[in-house]
Order: C-alpha cells, then sequence, then structure tokens
C-alpha cells in the first residue's frame, strides 16, 4: 500500500515504548513523516502548533485524553484525531467521537487498516471538519441505536 508520504503525523501515547512499536508499525508499511511524539497534553498542543500535523494518533489511555483531543481540534480544526484503546468500550467511544475524534480504533487493528484510516481521513475535504465530525458522529449513533435494536 503506497500512503502519500506527505502525511504529517503526530504520536499522543504515554509510554515510550508504545509510541516506537507505533511508528515501527507505520514505516514498515508507509513512509509517512512521524513530526513529533509527545506524552502530555501542552506537549501535544506544542507540537501541533510546530508541526502542523495531519492526523494525530491519540492513546485513549493517556491522562486526560479527551480534553486533549478536544484541545487539539480547537487549536487546529482540519487536523485528524484517530483516537487508539486497548479495549472496546462504547463509553469511551461516544467519548471520544463527542471530544472531536474522527476515529476510533483498537491498537491491535491491523496495520493495513491503520494506514487505510489514516489515508481516507487525509483524503478527506478540510473546508468543514466539524461537519465531517459530526457526520461520523451521527453515523456512529445511528449504527449503536441499529446494534441495540
Amino acid at each position: 500500500m503506497a500512503v502519500n508520504e506527505n502525511i504529517r503525523l503526530l504520536i499522543v501515547d504515554s509510554h515510550q515504548q508504545v509510541r516506537r512499536e507505533l511508528a515501527a508499525k507505520l514505516f514498515r508499511r508507509l513512509n509517512p513523516q512521524v513530526v513529533g511524539w509527545a506524552d502530555a497534553k501542552d506537549a501535544a498542543l506544542r507540537l501541533l502548533s510546530e508541526t502542523q500535523a495531519h492526523v494525530v494518533l491519540l492513546d485513549a489511555q493517556i491522562v486526560d485524553s479527551f480534553a486533549i483531543c478536544q484541545a487539539l481540534v480547537e487549536q487546529q480544526p482540519a487536523t485528524k484525531i484517530v483516537v487508539l484503546t486497548s479495549y472496546a468500550d462504547e463509553q469511551e467511544k461516544q467519548k471520544a467521537y463527542q471530544s472531536g475524534a474522527s476515529a476510533y480504533l483498537l491498537k491491535t487493528i491491523p496495520s493495513e487498516e491503520l494506514l487505510s484510516c489514516i489515508e481516507a481521513l487525509y483524503a478527506q475535504p478540510t473546508e468543514s471538519p466539524t461537519a465531517v465530525r459530526t457526520g461520523l458522529a451521527e453515523a456512529h449513533r445511528k449504527e449503536s441505536v441499529a446494534e441495540h435494536k
């Protein structure tokens, strides 16, 4: 799979080893520009401002992850946030989308699927990221309602 090497990624995770493994997983399949790693809100916001990352991979278990997500979206609305989690949790998923996340994925997702998600988010128009996120959240809400019927 050839992913656009112009995609700038920011990885936000409290564990250095996880950040390294995630970057290695991505580099095996594509050549993105990993423009930074952060382990806390202030570092993530500073790096986003400095790098203008297109996509942020954000660990759901990092302290204040949803506040970080919301702050990133407010600071740079065109940036797409992918929340990565170790376990599926419906309430956490809802919080992620409400905080402005563009996607919510398990960390165990196959590399090809993660890369497809990154490419799809990068390709989305940036004129109205709020509308895109609202549409994703609404589609997810409808999917959740349908699952519970």
